[in-house]
């Protein structure tokens, strides 16, 4: 963090931000002014994300989204239980011949079991590299479903 102090008259406080730079770099600069000083301050943060969400739902042994394909990044999963008659979730892991809890990604599991009727939004981020991953749910039970990520 830079800081520069200037000594200015008497001015009224003064605030502003400035975003600027490429891509997903946002710089922030705070002026302050008092009766004696100017106070200015510059923060970079790095690599805003942009998060996008995967809705999907699920119906009795189902999930009517099917298998999907998407672009590599960072997702958040909804889950929608559109009438299977009781509680659903969702587990997200790497494609391959057994998958062990180990291998699921936390981070997509739902917030809490989705009851009959609503939608659930998982715990957090999940950042997804190119290739081969699962989706299921083991409470429904659903087939395992592929996510290819190119």
């Amino acid at each position: 963090m830079k800081k520069r102090t200037l000594l200015i008259g008497t001015l009224a406080a003064n605030l502003f931000i400035v975003s600027c730079g490429s891509g997903n770099t946002e710089t922030k600069t705070t002026q302050t002014t008092t009766p004696q000083e100017t106070v200015v301050q510059e923060t970079h943060t790095a690599d805003v994300k942009k998060v996008e969400v995967v809705k999907l739902e699920q119906v009795a042994g189902a999930f009517t989204n099917g298998n999907i394909e998407l672009a590599a990044g960072t997702y958040s999963f909804e889950v929608s239980n559109n009438g299977v008659g009781h509680d659903v979730g969702l587990v997200v892991a790497p494609k391959k011949e057994e998958i062990t809890a180990d291998d699921h990604l936390a981070n997509a599991y739902v917030s809490e079991v989705v009851k009959d009727g609503e939608t659930q939004a998982s715990k957090g981020e999940v950042t997804l590299e190119a290739g081969e991953y699962v989706y299921f749910c083991p409470l429904n039970p659903t087939p395992q479903y592929t996510i290819t990520v190119k």
